[in-house]
């Protein structure tokens, strides 16, 4: 069982009101963020009952087996000598 807390934006701070939550033999608890996959944050739960799942929105594109598009060049794209898109909106490609 966990006390949820509410955030007071006036105060800039969270207050526990009583709002307790406990899981269910068949629900799911997400935990959003890098610190779900900290150990130390679901140390009361058995290891087997645990999946973890590290997605990052920082991961190149592949085009193909010799070609990928950093996300440099994606943020960058139309900047001369960084990659991203030519003239005619086909991604350049190469070797760095």
């Amino acid at each position: 069982m966990v006390e949820l807390p509410q955030f007071n934006f006036k105060l800039g701070k969270r207050e526990y009101h009583g709002n307790y939550k406990k899981l269910g033999p068949e629900d799911v608890l997400v935990i959003e963020g890098i610190h779900g996959l900290n150990p130390a944050t679901t140390y009361s739960m058995p290891d087997e009952s645990k999946f973890k799942i590290y997605i990052s929105a920082l991961t190149s594109l592949n085009v193909d087996e010799h070609n990928r598009i950093p996300t440099t060049d994606g943020r960058l794209s139309g900047m001369p000598g960084q990659g991203g898109l030519a003239p005619g909106g086909q991604w350049k490609c190469g070797l760095r």
